[in-house]
């Protein structure tokens, strides 16, 4: 867009080119006319004015470039040429019509000072030239060509004053708007800015939100991969709690039976302590002896009887203890797998194994007291057998049970202390495997808490991603019309 200086020197190159143009065609007819008259003084002054005036064009449009000098020279030019022909061929009638046209000649850049200017000289000239009348037509035609030169300039004059005024409007109007059009053009550039601005830290806030989303993502699917571990890890966790139960329930079993084997014990060794006083007294009532040895027969019966089912739960205790410790190692395992989140378990886990140990050690111990009860329970029934056939015998057989009495005495205190310890350490491992089933029955709720707590959360996160995609979207939408706003400043 122009602005209101270029608007006014463009303006001014077209009012020089018609003045150039209208005097180069005067000046050119003048020197045509001159060549018909013959007149060599005209030819030599319109053919010199010609060619300054044409190089003062050319040189103030092309090479100096001060469009604004040009009128005032080509006046300057002008008066000096009609003085010079006032001098040399004197005035005629020619001299004021040429004067009379200076004026709008004058008039064409409408500028009053130089027009003012102008007329004034133009009048001077128009009185000498009426001075170096050469005839008597001269003198005549100058009262009406002076009228005629006044009423012309002064028209010419007040035409100029309202162009002037007009034109003043004009440029005040046009630099009003050139100025309107700078601040809006600085308001529109600094509108772009923020808009670009506010563009750009859309496009960050979107970037950001979008990497949130993903990284909610990135969490979701991790906590579901953790609540599933714990899911896996509750139910073997549960897998250990019944089997927790179900070593207490054969270890109740197990003590109920020692308590039963104990009592059976001291009845034994009442009995034989009964046989060893009773002994002295076998000759007198020996069928009462044979009687008491056939219940003693069933005695050893049941006690061998008992002390085979006790061998069978310390073999269901050693199966126990074999699932337990493969449970602990598989729970070591998954918390291992579980990182930070099954430190925990994995202690609880290795007092599990600690515990199948030493209730597996234990179990070795009872196993090997029952083999030791069951040789010595053979060796007694045997002894006894041998006793019951021996009874017909003569009186000195009382002696020989009577040594069986008293190691069956012995057998039975030493049956009765493993039988104790047996006991004290079934009492143990009960108490041991109630610890552990409480633990594990703990752990497995603080782990479905966990899980529930952690399907909760994936919850939530899921919700938040729904909610930041929303967000997501919005932006996008803010940037898109941001970006119309911007583009359409710039076009």
């Amino acid at each position: 867009m122009e602005t209101v200086s270029e608007m006014i020197n463009k303006a001014t190159k077209h009012k020089n080119t018609i003045m150039f143009y209208s005097l180069l065609v005067s000046l050119t007819v003048g020197l045509l006319y001159s060549f018909i008259n013959k007149t060599t003084t005209d030819i030599i002054l319109y053919s010199s004015e010609i060619v300054l005036f044409v190089a003062m064009y050319v040189s103030f449009r092309y090479l100096v470039k001060k469009e604004s000098l040009f009128p005032y020279l080509s006046l300057i030019l002008v008066y000096i040429f009609i003085s010079l022909q006032l001098v040399t061929g004197g005035g005629t009638i020619s001299n004021f019509q040429v004067l009379t046209f200076l004026l709008v000649f004058i008039a064409t850049p409408f500028k009053s000072r130089l027009f003012l200017v102008g007329f004034g000289v133009g009048l001077v000239l128009f009185v000498l030239n009426y001075l170096f009348a050469v005839d008597q037509a001269a003198k005549e035609a100058f009262s009406s060509g002076i009228l005629t030169y006044i009423l012309s300039g002064v028209s010419l004059f007040l035409l100029i004053k309202i162009n002037g005024e007009q034109q003043n409007t004009v440029n005040s109007l046009l630099l009003d708007s050139e100025k309107n059009t700078d601040e809006k053009q600085t308001q529109s550039a600094i509108l772009e800015r923020e808009i670009s601005s506010i563009v750009e830290q859309i496009n960050n806030v979107n970037n950001q939100i979008q990497q949130h989303v993903n990284l909610q993502q990135e969490m979701k699917y991790s906590i579901q991969e953790v609540a599933a571990g714990s899911q896996v890890q509750s139910n073997q966790v549960s897998n250990i709690a019944d089997s927790a139960r179900t070593t207490v329930q054969a270890v109740n079993t197990m003590e109920d039976v020692t308590r039963e084997l104990y009592a059976d014990s001291k009845n034994t060794k009442v009995i034989a302590n009964n046989g060893l006083e009773k002994i002295n007294s076998l000759n007198k009532d020996m069928a009462e002896l044979k009687q008491l040895v056939n219940q003693l027969n069933q005695n050893f019966e049941s006690l061998s009887e008992k002390i085979r089912e006790t061998n069978d739960f310390a073999g269901i205790i050693k199966g126990i203890t074999d699932q337990t410790n493969l449970l602990a190692l598989n729970a070591s395992i998954e918390a291992a797998r579980a990182g930070e989140a099954g430190r925990g378990f994995s202690v609880v886990a290795e007092e599990i194994r600690k515990l199948a140990e030493t209730t597996n050690t234990t179990t070795k111990n009872i196993t090997e007291n029952l083999a030791d009860v069951i040789e010595t329970n053979l060796l007694a029934w045997e002894n006894m057998n041998k006793s019951a056939d021996k009874l017909d015998e003569s009186v000195s057989a009382t002696n020989e049970v009577s040594n069986y009495f008293g190691q069956l005495n012995q057998t039975v205190d030493q049956l009765n202390i493993k039988i104790a310890n047996y006991e004290k350490l079934m009492n143990d491992v009960n108490t041991k495997t109630q610890v552990v089933e409480s633990s594990t029955t703990e752990l497995a709720a603080v782990i479905e808490e966990a899980s529930a707590g952690l399907q909760q959360m994936s919850n939530t996160i899921q919700s938040i991603s729904e909610d930041n995609g929303q967000i997501a979207n919005y932006m996008d939408e803010l940037t898109r019309s941001a970006e119309t706003i911007r583009n359409s400043f710039k076009a």
